[in-house]
């Protein structure tokens, strides 16, 4: 359920290259300009010169691979990666591989602490002063996530790398959650390029209703013994092997 009892959210940030994990001496425009054109134009072709303006994002060198982990109805304390008494040695591995954040504090509902943390924005500034079943006419509750607040993945995407969203997204408007759309709030229209997972504040562990990208998944075929977690992960793993084979020098 939505109405989280939780304390405090965390997310960790893994970042799988040795080499760095900040600190890019490039400097990085956002958004990216186009190019001056340097070539120059004759009344013929043959003497002319071309030159391309618009040429393909490259993220920084060594720039290390991101995985984001966002989980909720926990306590900051409940986990023994924080210091719980419940053993997760999974996430303890990933997290003595990257980042805890400890100082990220969250609403205590997933859709406004969600907001705020793809967008590095308070709540109310991106519009989600509450679940999105809850929004209003007011300022900082309409649901809408602005296209002046970039998010992570529209970030990165524009920096040179694949991104991808896997799991729940709480933050579209009950009016745009038709397959037929609008996408604009749709992890797709935020940044992300590929989605696999569900809109909704809650769902169904074992016949689940999921998209991919933006188009209803088909769940006549799965097995009798369906997990909805089993079945994100796979997809998860399977998605970061495509991204590797298709584009091995993109984070």
């Amino acid at each position: 359920m939505d109405y989280h009892r939780f304390n405090i959210i965390y997310f960790i940030i893994m970042l799988m290259v040795a080499n760095g994990m900040y600190g890019q001496s490039q400097k990085i425009s956002i958004p990216h300009t186009q190019r001056e054109f340097h070539g120059k134009l004759e009344p013929t072709e043959q003497h002319s010169i071309p030159y391309l303006t618009v040429m393909p994002v490259e993220a920084p060198k060594n720039a290390p691979n991101i995985v984001l982990i966002l989980t909720g109805d926990i306590g900051f304390g409940a986990v023994s990666t924080f210091g719980g008494p419940i053993p997760t040695p999974n996430l303890d591995k990933i997290a003595s591989r990257g980042l805890r954040y400890n100082q990220f504090h969250t609403t205590g509902i997933c859709s406004a602490s969600r907001a705020a943390l793809i967008t590095g924005r308070n709540h109310h500034s991106v519009g989600t002063g509450a679940l999105t079943e809850m929004t209003s006419a007011y300022p900082g509750y309409t649901g809408v996530i602005p296209r002046s607040a970039a998010t992570i993945g529209r970030v990165l995407r524009d920096n040179g790398y694949n991104t991808a969203w896997f799991g729940k997204t709480h933050n579209v408007p009950t009016s745009e959650r038709s397959s037929m759309g609008p996408f604009d709030l749709w992890p797709s229209g935020m940044g992300f390029q590929y989605f696999y997972g569900f809109i909704s504040g809650d769902m169904d562990q074992y016949t689940p209703t999921l998209f991919e990208n933006n188009v209803p998944v088909d769940g006549s075929t799965r097995p009798d013994n369906y997990l909805l977690d089993e079945d994100l992960i796979n997809h998860t793993i399977q998605w970061i092997h495509n991204q590797k084979a298709a584009n091995p020098d993109k984070p």
